[in-house]
Parts: C-alpha cells; sequence; structure tokens
C-alpha cells in the first residue's frame, strides 16, 4: 500500500485521492479478501484504515471523497461464484478451495494438446453463429478449455466435463449451443416395459400405503422369468409397509449407510438376478487390491470412483453407483467427486471399448438423506464428458404422500436398470479390436488431479490414508514436478509413502520406549508408596507395645465390640 501512494505521489504533484489507491490494488484487494465472504463495509472500512495509516506514515495528503468499491464487490462475487470448484454455492470445506498452479495449468495444456483436433465436437449452433459473425468456429473442447484456465480454482471442466445443469456454461456458451448440447444424442430416459407401465398406472389410482402393500402381496409372477415384477412386489410391501402402523417417517439425520439399507436400498435389489453386481466400497476396494500391488502401479492415475459408496460391477467393468451424503456435504460430491468419479468409470470403459465410446452411459445415483437425483454420464461426441441430472426426488414422509412419491422412485429405478442393461448389452457384444496403445490413441482424457490435491485417500486400494500434511504436500509436489508422467502415479505414492512409514517406525518405537520407561517409574512409585504405608504401621505398632497401650488399647476395642454387639442384639 505505502509503495502505491508513493508511486502515485510522484506521478501526480497534487494530492492523492483514495480512490485511485483503490483502482491499483484492485487486483490485491480481490484476491485477500477471505473466501466466501462477501465484500461488506466490514472489509471496506479495514482497506480504508489501512490506506490512511500508510499516508499517514508516507507524509502524504489523500482525499477520500465518493469512494466507490463497486469494482471489487462484483469482481468478489464473480471469484466466489466462478472459481470454487465452480460451485455457485459457496463451501467452507478447505479441501475444495485448491487454487491452481502454474503447473497446474501447463498439466491443462499438456492433455489438451495430446488431442486430436479432427475429433473435436464443433455445435451446428457455433458454425452458424461464426457464419453469421464471419469467423471461425471453436469447438466445445476449446471453449471448455479457455474457461478451466481462467478459473482460479479447480473445476470439473479442468477434466473436458460439462455438467449441462451447471448454470455456470450460461456465460461460456449461447442457450442454443446449450440446448444442443444438452439433446444431443441418445435420451436419459429409456422407454419402461410395458409390462411395469401397466402396474405403475394401476398403482397410481390407489390412495394408501395399505392398499400398495396389498397390492404388492397379491401381484402375481414369476420370479425366475419376471425379475422385475418380483422386485416391484417386494419393493412395494418393504416401503409400504413403513407407512401403515406409523402413519408419518423421517429419515433426515440418519446415518449414510442407515439410510441405504433402510429406505434406499430397492434402487440396488433392481439388478438382482441380471448379472450386475452390487459392491460397497470395502469390497470394491479388496477386489482391486487383489488384482494390484504396489509394485505394479506405476503409470495410473489416481481414481475418484473409490470415493462411491455403491458399486456395479460386471463383465470386470464399473457401469455406474451410488454416493451417500448428508446435507453438509451435498455440493462437494454432486459437483465434484461424484462426477469425476464416474468419469473414470467412463475412461475405463471407453479404452476398453473405442467404437462405442459415444454410445455407451454410466449411472450415478446421489442420495442426500431424503433426496436421490439421478446423473447419467456419457461421451456424445468428441473428447467431452457429458453429465445431465434428473431433478431431485424426495423420499415419502407419510401415508398420505406414500404413492405420490412413491411412484417416481420406482420409475427412476427402472431407468436406472435400463441405462446399465442397455450399456452392458453393448459392451458384451462389441469385438475388441487389436493395436498397440499409445498417447496419439487417446479415447478420452483422464481426470485432471491438481497439485494440492493430490490426496492418498483418493487410491482405490488400502493404501488409503488422511490427507497429506503441508510437509508430505511439499515433498510430493516436488517429486511430480520432477516426474515427466502428465500425472503422478501411484508408484510416486508408494515411495512417498514408505519414506513415511520408515520415519513413522523410528518414531513409533521412541515413542514405545519412552512409554514403556514411564510405566517402570510408576509402578517403582506404587511400590514405594506401599513400602512407606507398612513402614508407618509398624512404626505405629512398635511405639504402642513400648509404652504398654497396645494391650490398654486392645482393651478398649473389645468393650466396643461387646457393647455393640448387645446393641444389635436387641
Amino acid at each position: 500500500i505505502c509503495e502505491t501512494i508513493r508511486n502515485l505521489t510522484l506521478e501526480r504533484e497534487k494530492n492523492v485521492h483514495i480512490q485511485d489507491v483503490i483502482d491499483e490494488l484492485q487486483d490485491f484487494i480481490v484476491d485477500s479478501n477471505p473466501r466466501t465472504n462477501p465484500f461488506d463495509i466490514v472489509f471496506q472500512n479495514k482497506w480504508l484504515e489501512r490506506i490512511l495509516l500508510c499516508a499517514e506514515m508516507e507524509n502524504v495528503q489523500v482525499s477520500q471523497e465518493k469512494l466507490n468499491w463497486k469494482n471489487i464487490k462484483e469482481r468478489v462475487a464473480r471469484r466466489d461464484e466462478y472459481n470454487i470448484e465452480g460451485f455457485l454455492q459457496p463451501t467452507t470445506s478447505a479441501e475444495l478451495e485448491i487454487r491452481l498452479t502454474d503447473v497446474d495449468k501447463e498439466t491443462i495444456n499438456k492433455t489438451f494438446d495430446e488431442l486430436v483436433p479432427e475429433n473435436f465436437w464443433i455445435l451446428e449452433a457455433t458454425k452458424q453463429k461464426a457464419k453469421e459473425q464471419n469467423t471461425t468456429a471453436k469447438s466445445v473442447e476449446e471453449k471448455i478449455k479457455e474457461f478451466g484456465l481462467s478459473c482460479r480454482y479447480w473445476h470439473s471442466c479442468q477434466s473436458l466435463i460439462i455438467d449441462v445443469n451447471d448454470p455456470i456454461w450460461k456465460d461460456v456458451f449461447i442457450e442454443e449451443e446449450l440446448e444442443e448440447i444438452r439433446d444431443y444424442g441418445d435420451s436419459m430416459l429409456n422407454k419402461i416395459p410395458k409390462e411395469l407401465q401397466t402396474k405403475l398406472d394401476e398403482i397410481n389410482n390407489l390412495e394408501t400405503a395399505m392398499d400398495v402393500y396389498n397390492y404388492g402381496h397379491k401381484l402375481v409372477h414369476d420370479p425366475i422369468t419376471q425379475p422385475l415384477l418380483s422386485w416391484l412386489s417386494i419393493t412395494l410391501m418393504s416401503t409400504a409397509k413403513r407407512f401403515i402402523k406409523d402413519k408419518s417417517r423421517e429419515i433426515g439425520g440418519l446415518h449414510e449407510s442407515d439410510n441405504m439399507y433402510n429406505f434406499w436400498d430397492f434402487f440396488n435389489a433392481i439388478f438382482q438376478e441380471s448379472g450386475v453386481r452390487i459392491l460397497n466400497k470395502k469390497t470394491c476396494n479388496s477386489e482391486r487390491m487383489k488384482s494390484s500391488t504396489v509394485d505394479s502401479l506405476e503409470d495410473k492415475t489416481i481414481d475418484y470412483s473409490a470415493s462411491i459408496d455403491t458399486i456395479y460391477l460386471a463383465s470386470n467393468v464399473e457401469l455406474g453407483g451410488i454416493k451417500m451424503d448428508n446435507i453438509d456435504n451435498k455440493n462437494a460430491n454432486t459437483k465434484m467427486y461424484l462426477p469425476l468419479g464416474l468419469k473414470d468409470m467412463f475412461v475405463t470403459l471407453g479404452n476398453q471399448s473405442p467404437k462405442i465410446v459415444h454410445d455407451i452411459h454410466i449411472l450415478g445415483y446421489h442420495i442426500t438423506e431424503n433426496m436421490i437425483t439421478m446423473l447419467d454420464v456419457d461421451s456424445p461426441k468428441g473428447y467431452i464428458t457429458r453429465i445431465r441430472r434428473i431433478k431431485d426426488l424426495p423420499y415419502p414422509t407419510c401415508n398420505d404422500d406414500f404413492v405420490s412419491r412413491i411412484i417416481p422412485l420406482l420409475e427412476l429405478a427402472i431407468h436406472g436398470k435400463l441405462l446399465v442393461d442397455k450399456t452392458l448389452k453393448k459392451f458384451r457384444n462389441t469385438k475388441m479390436e487389436l493395436g498397440e496403445r499409445t498417447k496419439q490413441n487417446i479415447i478420452l482424457p483422464p481426470s485432471f488431479i491438481p497439485l494440492r490435491n493430490y490426496n492418498i485417500k483418493k487410491l482405490p486400494t488400502s493404501l488409503s490414508t488422511k490427507p497429506s500434511t503441508s510437509s508430505t504436500t511439499h515433498k510430493i509436489s516436488n517429486t511430480y514436478q520432477e516426474t515427466p508422467t502428465m500425472y503422478p502415479t501411484k508408484n510416486t505414492v508408494a515411495k512417498q509413502l514408505s519414506n513415511k512409514r520408515t520415519t513413522t517406525t523410528w518414531r513409533t518405537k521412541i515413542s514405545h520406549s519412552l512409554l514403556f520407561l514411564a510405566n517402570i517409574i510408576h509402578y517403582i512409585l506404587i511400590l514405594c508408596m506401599i513400602l512407606t504405608f507398612a513402614l508407618s504401621l509398624y512404626i505405629i505398632y512398635s511405639t504402642l507395645q513400648s509404652t504398654g497401650s497396645l494391650e490398654l488399647l486392645g482393651h478398649e476395642v473389645e468393650y466396643i465390640l461387646k457393647h455393640a454387639w448387645v446393641s444389635f442384639s436387641q
């Protein structure tokens, strides 16, 4: 501040206006304003005091009439709106506020440069607009890259992910372009089989949970040849039963696992008898560990699908999953980690079957207490990963709203099942091609991982641990900059963990030795206390015996005991 005032004083012979100082310091003020905090009157007064104090130190008279903080307010608002992981809602999680470094931006550029421009997706709406303006049409990839580099903070767009429901894209694409991105290719929702649709229409005519329970109980079906009707029958009875006796039931505030197994399990149960395995996080990580060791982890990037709670697995490929959250973690997971995890699944599947990369879909569910939404992840064209969402659907809360709320949930579960079946069928019926895997035939780029989010807990193996400390992060960052690979490899992680474990082993040995020594001292002190007490008793006994008081004391005790016994007997 002082240097700015000095420079302005040299440039102008007249007195400096505080507004000039504010304009010069605008970038610094915006960067230093606490994240997610609006630039209100409190911060304005603090900056005014600082400027006046520095002016007094520099012996410069300043004028402070008609100050205008509007530009700074708007810049702070835009920064928090677009650059905290791309979330429109502010977050206080330190893990999410990851500022991009120059190395990160270099990595993004390097990833983009390895893509083939001829494969980029140029929208028809973009071509039309470019023709009208006599300019060159930019591809979707180029626009997303430019936006990703303009962000100061980590955002899913840096992994070439476009979430069409995110309002931020209105500043990148025009409405016609967004509509084309949203509607291109397959629809999210497949046609429900007529047999099931008829049953759902009949349920819609019922009124109470008891009516639904009886309908499910009387539903005639063959559990072998009609697995979906079997699922419908069981689901209707199990969900309706909760609302027959208890007229209302709230599921907010329960643990995620309780919500899953007590209320939302029918989204998993629909896959029974379909060849799709349902793996929870622990089981999935264990199976991944069986197929890989620390020594064989080289050249594999960090996998965010390990953070998903339930995985749908078939033919040794992951086809989707469920993420359970409480309200506090909703924004973090639905806008960042869940999309990255689902993209990891999509990239793996697409690399195995490049022919069908634009025809397959990955299913995602995000459950937050009593709400659920479905995510459809696909790649309509080029290198883009598109995410489309169904609006949040609530779980029934009472007997009165049971029928109206359970039907959309049943339809959603059926649509999810059909989406997975469609992808699995295409994958199984597609012939694998022979060919050497090179960087020149990248199908889809991997998820981008910023340096400061090089977080061991994202690994899909037993290497999971707490986030790195600042010192560990510094070591990893240095190693990462020296590593020629595009992303930090799991082999690098293993080396860092090995060094960390060696240091931890020596610290543990020293701690155990000190603890053992402390225990010995503790027992010695206890023994000394016992000996001191025994010695005191012996001294008292010897004193009483030498003075003849011991015999007198014995008679007194005998008299007291006899008197007490007589009183007790009476």
